[in-house]
């Protein structure tokens, strides 16, 4: 009686293509939910930046109010720290610091000013005076740096 051999090698190839499917199915499934939850966990973040933004915008700052907004953008990246890239959440403290010096700079412009105006309702480009532009241009620098690396993440440049 022979040996079965080449039964016995399409059994095996049979199992280890089976496996490696497996395999492969399993590390789709997690990745499958790491991608979605990642996806939320950067909206959460840009949108707790971004009330500190419009609220330093808005031109009523309180500076309570303004650090509790912060406690909240800094706990959305600490809740989410698993699915933001460290580089990211760099980005996000300069970005925050930048907002912060603009909350500073902002508090000093009279409110009549057309500059002030145009800050408080949120004119994309508004007339910036020249002692004002190195704090201005650090904060529009700092949240376009932030806005590229989460839209990267995100997959929006590939579209």
């Amino acid at each position: 009686m022979a040996f079965p051999l080449k039964e016995l090698l399409s059994a095996v190839a049979a199992v280890l293509v089976g496996y490696l499917g497996y395999r492969q199915w399993k590390r789709s499934t997690r990745s499958g939910r790491f991608l979605p939850d990642r996806e939320v966990a950067y909206k959460a973040v840009w949108k707790a930046l971004e009330d500190i933004h419009l609220y330093v915008r808005a031109g009523q700052f309180e500076r309570a109010k303004f650090d509790q907004l912060v406690t909240d953008a800094n706990t959305q990246l600490i809740t989410h720290g698993l699915h933001i890239n460290p580089g990211d959440r760099r980005l996000a403290a300069a970005y925050m610091a930048a907002l912060q010096k603009l909350a500073r700079l902002l508090a000093t412009v009279p409110g009549d000013s057309l500059f002030r105006h145009e800050v408080a309702i949120t004119a994309e480009s508004p007339a910036v005076p020249p002692d004002y532009q190195p704090t201005w241009r650090s904060f529009e620098e700092a949240r376009a740096a932030l806005a590229k690396s989460f839209r990267a993440v995100l997959g929006a440049d590939q579209i």
